[in-house]
């Protein structure tokens, strides 16, 4: 029954309570209408603040204008209640007084300023809560902070934090971000200030996609907050991602022509001209098919060049320019999206294929090749300087080859430019490999050449001594090293090829020299010697039709130490069999005693002697 009796009667007090503000705001003596308010109720600030609301729902259904006067001064004072109440919040927030805050909260809830108030509360937060010169450091603390205030005090807490997580990105972030990307705008004059601009971008882009991702993850906000958060990065950015490309580029190609000129400049070497000429390869052509004394007098092509050993291939560079080149691509990835990702970075691929293997790599083999004599002067050794490039060429190539396929290629998977980028390699490991092909092709030549000149100095007293011959042990001197050359500079199926080709030349140049003469049966004896140990020297090479074929010259040398009257039986034996009589016939005919036995006519009578 009590209770029945108080409801009507709390009803008429309000009601009295609200009549009494009314005509208070149109006198204009607000001051005793609201400490009659506050005695009457107890609860301060917050009755006249309900008083004023209702009136001003109930204002905004007058109609008519006489009313005007009215509306206007109770429009004025709902504004003043929104400006006291948004004060005591920032009083209550300072003095970190929760219960207040929320009662505030509450109030503010139902005016129209209650996103001011949102907004009050959130620049409140901030104030004086970045601490550190690096802004990133106290955006989480903060945050974390800040999110377990706003569950206790607002009634909708993700949606407040959803704008105090977009507000800290837009306006912290992004001027902690504009303060830093102008510190080092101010200067491009530079390589060095440019890389610095591209690396703090880099950087920033980074801490700002971590910091998204940590809040996406640890802070309760809305959705559409959480969804805009993948955006953010990018339109903080864009700014700058406008000109990054070109920006990249440019920085990349001039600091890929710094590093190579600096290593130039480091030995002492001037670059020259390499590329090949059809006028060039016309001389060099001509001197390689004439005799090497007419060569010199004719002087129809330029001479060979020689760099102290010095094969013009650097690995530090290599890896210095790689660093370049993967720092270029982790900022392309990190920063750029789809297409223009996959077109950055073929671009910038294809810049360090060009100056990278085709300035350096292909510069240092060319310069390999001339070091490579064409017709063989007689007084001067090749060096196997030209194998040293190519074991050098093939190794950084490898580096690179490693680093497309693990860093490069899987960033254009599935793209456009995937099949530009291999076919970029492919041709550029082309053009190494037809160099190389060239540069060896030369080296075995003059390799062989060589071989012919030692042998050609050859005395045939030599082979009297029943011991290896003077000549012979040069030839083995020089030929181990260029064995050991091949071993230590090649691989693979290239060194195979090479090696044949080496073993092939060589046989054919001992061929030339053991016609040259008629050997006695002591000089048949001093000649396997020789051959014992070129045979020994070729088995080095570790080619089974190689070491036949020497075998094969060491039978058909025994030919002619044999007594006459066993040859018959030896040529029809078991291992003569796979010999070619007509090459058997040769070495008979080198013996001293062919004509006094008339060996030829009992031998091989069908041949007619």
């Amino acid at each position: 029954m009590l209770e029945g009796h108080d409801y009507p009667r709390s009803r008429l007090l309000e009601a009295e309570s609200l009549v009494a503000q009314f005509e208070a705001i149109l006198s204009g003596d607000l001051n005793s209408a609201r400490k009659d308010a506050n005695d009457a109720s107890h609860k301060g600030v917050s009755d006249h603040a309900h008083n004023v609301l209702k009136l001003h729902l109930a204002a905004s259904e007058l109609m008519s204008s006489r009313y005007n006067d009215a509306k206007q001064k109770i429009a004025d004072e709902y504004s003043k209640v929104e400006a006291e109440l948004l004060a005591e919040l920032s009083t209550a927030q300072r003095y970190g007084d929760t219960a207040k805050m929320k009662e505030i909260v509450g109030l503010m809830s139902n005016f129209r300023g209650y996103g001011a108030c949102v907004d009050q509360f959130i620049l409140n937060a901030q104030k004086k809560a970045f601490i550190h010169p690096d802004v990133f450091q106290d955006v989480m603390p903060l945050t974390r902070k800040v999110a377990n205030l706003v569950q206790k005090v607002f009634p909708y807490p993700e949606c407040v934090m959803g704008k105090f997580v977009l507000h800290t990105l837009s306006v912290r972030i992004a001027n902690h971000v504009t303060g830093q990307m102008q510190l080092s705008k101010d200067d491009f004059t530079s390589t060095t200030a440019r890389q610095l601009h591209l690396a703090r971008m880099a950087q920033l882009y980074t801490k700002t996609r971590r910091l998204c991702e940590e809040l996406q993850e640890e802070i309760p906000m809305d959705i559409a907050t959480k969804n805009q958060l993948r955006k953010v990065p990018k339109e903080l950015f864009q700014p700058y991602i406008r000109t990054y490309q070109a920006l990249e580029y440019s920085c990349m190609r001039t600091r890929l022509d710094e590093l190579i000129r600096a290593y130039y400049q480091s030995i002492g070497h001037l670059r020259k001209s390499t590329t090949p000429s059809p006028l060039r390869d016309f001389r060099r052509g001509i001197q390689s098919k004439i005799a090497p004394m007419a060569a010199t007098i004719i002087n129809v092509a330029p001479s060979v060049k020689d760099y102290g050993g010095e094969t013009f291939i650097c690995e530090t560079l290599a890896v210095n320019m790689l660093q370049e080149l993967r720092e270029s691509f982790e900022r392309t990835s990190l920063i750029l999206r789809g297409s223009d990702c996959g077109r950055q970075a073929l671009a910038l691929w294809e810049l360090f294929l060009h100056k990278f293997v085709r300035e350096h790599l292909l510069y240092g083999v060319h310069l390999g090749i001339k070091t490579i004599p064409v017709s063989q002067d007689h007084n001067q050794e090749p060096k196997q300087h030209f194998l040293r490039s190519v074991y050098q060429t093939n190794a950084i190539f490898h580096l690179v080859e490693n680093t497309f396929y693990e860093e490069i290629l899987p960033l254009l998977s599935g793209t456009a430019e995937e099949g530009r980028a291999l076919r970029a390699k492919r041709e550029s490991q082309s053009a190494l490999e037809e160099s190389i092909r060239i540069g060896l092709k030369r080296s075995i030549k003059s390799y062989t050449a060589w071989i012919r000149v030692l042998l050609e100095k050859q005395k045939y007293n030599e082979f009297l001594d029943h011991q290896t011959s003077p000549t012979a042990r040069k030839v083995i001197m020089y030929t181990r090293n260029c064995i050991t050359a091949f071993d230590e500079s090649l691989d693979g199926q290239n060194q195979r090829q090479v090696m044949f080709e080496f073993g092939r030349r060589f046989h054919k140049a001992l061929l030339s020299n053991i016609r040259r003469f008629r050997y006695s049966h002591n000089a048949g004896l001093g000649l396997l010697c020789d051959i014992t140990e070129y045979r020994t020297i070729i088995a080095q090479l570790q080619l089974p039709i190689m070491i036949e074929v020497f075998d094969t010259l060491y039978k058909l040398c025994n030919l002619l130490i044999v007594p006459a009257e066993n040859l018959l039986g030896i040529l029809h034996g078991d291992a003569m069999s796979r010999i070619d009589a007509h090459v058997a016939r040769e070495f008979i005919q080198l013996r001293e005693d062919c004509r006094s036995h008339k060996l030829l006519a009992v031998l091989f009578p069908e041949a007619g002697g």
